[in-house]
C-alpha cells in the first residue's frame, strides 16, 4: 500500500513529510520535509502552487 499523497501533475507529499492548512489564507497547504524544512505549497484541489522559501521552517 502506497503511503504517499499523489497531487496533480505527478507531485507527491511523501510519507514522513508534514503539511498544514495555512491559517492566514485558509486556501492552501504548506508542505515541509521530515526535518521541518519548507518544500512547497499546494492548493486544496491538489495542484502545486510553487515552492516555499528555503529558509522557512516549522
Amino acid at each position: 500500500m502506497e503511503k504517499d499523497i499523489i497531487l496533480q501533475e505527478g507531485e507527491k507529499i511523501r510519507k514522513g513529510e508534514q503539511f498544514y492548512l495555512d491559517n492566514l489564507h485558509n486556501d492552501h497547504l504548506e508542505v515541509f520535509d521530515a526535518r521541518g524544512r519548507a518544500i512547497m505549497k499546494v492548493d486544496l484541489a491538489g495542484k502545486k502552487l510553487g515552492d516555499l522559501p528555503s529558509n522557512r521552517r516549522i
